[in-house]
């Protein structure tokens, strides 16, 4: 089938809607960084920019009649999210929706997939989204929508977005096509999953940042009283991210957490002392020991335990009201402002022996990665994401168990690693970079972008239904 790809972004429905065959014909974005992006990972060449949709003629739309099965879109969302200012169709964002409209009266295609935030469905006491609804009806389409989050879809990621499928009537064949989509109910990645290896000291949360975000040594008396049974409530990165927004205004990258607070056995390491000073050694690592950080939080509790590979949103550090802050195994909503999520990583730390066994498995091939055990004899790894206390010997390492992290911190997500948030591949990514888009586009634009694997999902029972 052939589509239109209105509002493109960076182009989410476009590659779900390549890989399942389907061909461009024409798309339509304003923002030049965007646009730059998009020219750069796909193959433009004999497709037409429309541009402004908005001057985009009635009877320039008619050429395309008969020749269009798809039209998408991801109308701009600023207008009908809780963090815009929820003008609606009293905005000119808003009103974009009309010129879609007038698209898919022109065109006649045979599907509309469109995509929004969660606060659409509220916007004006649900009278906005009844507005679309009635509109999509009188041009001749039956409408269905589903509300989908994408941490449920193969990305670490809370993100939750409404999609409006429309079919043109006279091919109406009486199944609505969301109800042939497995319904997900679990999370299968986890933020770790998506995260780099190597990472430039510049994504990292200065000291006086970190201590504004996490609690200090005096409060460590009210750490003992750490409940065990309730560390599901505190969210972690072996899970998934909050949602990308476009991460505008400076220092509102996602972030990630490090090791400071030991919720196990609490009357029975370290003499009951559970917190370290920011700076200090870490607690000896165990197999069987959990350690993290604690973040402050308006809650009865007053801080979150955040722990290796946990989201942690740092906007606003000194913030007495903010609650929420800490992901587990997955990232909050990525937004189009400034990035404010950090993620929690170990600090590379190597015992005795230790960087030279890494670096001796590394050279046969064996990779290693952050928070592994490591058997040097028979190459055993644990991926729990647990480290063991560092127990080497100098035999050969025959016999090494090493812990290749100890202690954590809280870094930035990286540009890449908000794009993967997305469902992009790193190839697309570095062909956008490469093409010369600034790290702060990078991230408004995973931000702003549509999830990949949501859309994927869709359009495969679209192509098969």
């Amino acid at each position: 089938m052939n589509f239109i790809d209105l509002c493109s972004g960076i182009g989410g429905f476009r590659t779900a809607l390549e890989k399942h065959g389907h061909t461009c014909l024409a798309y339509g974005e304003i923002d030049k960084f965007a646009k730059q992006s998009y020219q750069a990972i796909y193959n433009t060449k004999n497709e037409e920019n429309l541009g402004d949709v908005t001057e985009y003629s009635n009877e320039n739309w008619r050429k395309y009649k008969g020749k269009v099965d798809i039209i998408t879109g991801g109308f701009p969302c600023q207008t009908f999210s809780i963090a815009g200012k929820r003008a609606g169709f009293e905005d000119t964002r808003g009103t974009l929706f009309f010129h879609i409209a007038r698209a898919i009266k022109e065109v006649k295609p045979s599907f509309v997939l469109l995509e929004n935030v969660k606060g659409l469905l509220s916007h004006d006491k649900g009278r906005t989204f009844g507005t679309i609804i009635q509109t999509l009806d009188e041009l001749g389409y039956v409408i269905e929508w589903g509300l989908f989050n994408s941490k449920f879809w193969g990305v670490p990621q809370n993100r939750e977005r409404v999609y409006i499928l429309v079919t043109r009537k006279d091919l109406f064949t009486g199944f609505k096509l969301f109800d042939l989509l497995k319904k997900q109910t679990d999370v299968t990645t986890r933020l770790i999953d998506v995260l780099e290896q190597d990472v430039d000291e510049k994504y990292y949360l200065s000291k006086e940042k970190t201590k504004k975000l996490t609690l200090d040594q005096d409060l460590s008396g009210k750490l003992n009283k750490y409940d065990y049974n309730n560390r599901d409530k505190v969210y972690s990165i072996n899970k998934v991210s909050p949602t990308l927004n476009a991460m505008q205004g400076g220092d509102r990258q996602p972030k990630i957490a490090v090791p400071v607070l030991t919720p196990d056995r609490i009357n029975k390491r370290q003499n009951g002392r559970r917190f370290k000073r920011d700076g200090e050694p870490m607690f000896t690592l165990t197999s069987q020991d959990r350690h993290g950080i604690a973040v402050c939080e308006a809650t009865k509790k007053g801080y979150a335990m955040a722990e290796v590979g946990d989201s942690v949103n740092v906007s606003y550090p000194e913030s007495e009201t903010r609650r929420g802050r800490v992901g587990k195994q997955i990232a909050h909503t990525l937004q189009a402002g400034e990035v404010n999520q950090g993620v929690v990583v170990p600090k590379e730390v190597y015992g005795r022996f230790g960087k030279q066994a890494v670096e001796t498995l590394n050279e046969n091939k064996d990779i290693i990665k952050d928070g592994m055990t490591i058997n040097a004899y028979n190459k055993t790894f644990d991926n729990s994401g647990l480290s063991p206390t560092l127990t080497t010997r100098p035999e050969g390492f025959k016999t090494a168990i090493l812990p290749i992290s100890s202690g954590l911190r809280i870094r930035k997500l990286t540009p890449l690693e908000c794009w993967r948030l997305q469902g992009f591949s790193d190839e697309q990514f570095y062909k956008a970079k490469n093409a010369g888009v600034s790290n702060s586009q990078l991230y408004k634009q995973a931000g702003n972008a549509v999830t990949v694997n949501v859309v994927d999902a869709i359009v495969g029972v679209l192509t098969n239904a």
